[in-house]
């Protein structure tokens, strides 16, 4: 293999792995240091979780078709994502995790501060809303969409390091405030009170219940700068942050054959969320402790 062939290689392992880890730590990766603990929590900015409802069923129907259809539900889970990743990229945001059928979505405080943060992130969620009827159409799938945003400090982390394993996090008050809403109305846009009050005056909408308000309208925000050039990290500093099962596919070329249908057991642990570095570690790793064994 030639020099440039191998250098070819290496960077499409590279970018083959960054679909699978955040950006904050894409960034990280890519300045060189070797993975460690640690923790930014100087962070300010908005956050959303975007629930889209419609594929339970779906995914029961096609799984009765055994691979056929598990090929085919991975085709429409795909058109669907990646739909929902470039509206929330060309907002300015950046996906931070899909946690099921949601996708976690933030966008750090810039020039425009945290109000710009969260009128971006709203404007952003309103457009994903009114998308959902042409997805349904084209997917020939029933979607419904129900959005939560949150707006104030939050903050990233490294912890983990089990095994060579390490946990990109992010959390906050803006995430809390998500979780505080409570029953957000399927098909509808809420804001946590925080982040009302500071776009009340951009948005239009009413209260909803635990002291949110669903939104009917916004403001557009300016158009955002061109992003410059960023570093880009190698295959190396990336696998440790991506999930191992994902890892030994990508190895063996299965970069078509991500989907599969198995039994599984789901755990979901539910901590107090630590703002200090040492008991945000301190859980991580009794987390990966007690699941690698």
């Amino acid at each position: 293999m030639s020099h440039e062939q191998a250098v070819t290689d290496a960077f499409s392992d590279a970018r083959g792995l960054q679909r699978f880890v955040p950006g904050f730590a894409r960034r990280r990766a890519a300045c060189g240091r070797v993975l460690a603990a640690e923790l930014d929590d100087s962070l300010a900015g908005a956050l959303f979780v975007a629930d889209i409802a419609g594929f339970s069923a779906l995914t029961e129907r096609m799984a009765r078709s055994g691979q056929v259809g598990i090929e085919e539900m991975q085709t429409i889970l795909n058109g669907c994502f990646e739909r929902i990743v470039s509206i929330i990229d060309e907002g300015g945001g950046e996906v931070y995790k899909f946690a099921g059928d949601a996708t976690i979505a933030w966008w750090p405080s810039g020039p425009d501060g945290l109000h710009g943060a969260a009128l971006a992130a709203t404007a952003t969620a309103l457009r994903l809303q009114a998308l959902v009827p042409e997805l349904s159409t084209s997917l020939r799938v029933p979607l419904s969409l129900r959005i939560g945003i949150g707006a104030g400090s939050l903050y990233t982390a490294i912890a983990g390091g089990v095994n060579g394993r390490w946990e990109a996090l992010l959390g906050g008050d803006a995430l809390q405030q998500v979780a505080g809403l409570q029953a957000v109305p399927s098909g509808q846009v809420a804001l946590s009170a925080p982040a009302w009050q500071l776009l009340r005056d951009d948005c239009t909408g009413e209260p909803l219940g635990a002291g949110g308000f669903i939104v009917h309208g916004a403001t557009p925000p300016l158009p955002l700068p061109p992003a410059g050039p960023q570093a880009q990290p190698d295959k190396a500093q990336l696998a440790p942050l991506v999930p191992r099962h994902l890892l030994q596919r990508l190895e063996a070329n299965q970069h078509d054959a991500l989907a599969e249908l198995r039994s599984a057991s789901v755990l979901f642990a539910v901590t107090k969320q630590p703002r200090d570095l040492a008991a945000l570690q301190r859980a991580t790793l009794a987390m990966q402790q007690a699941v690698y064994g």
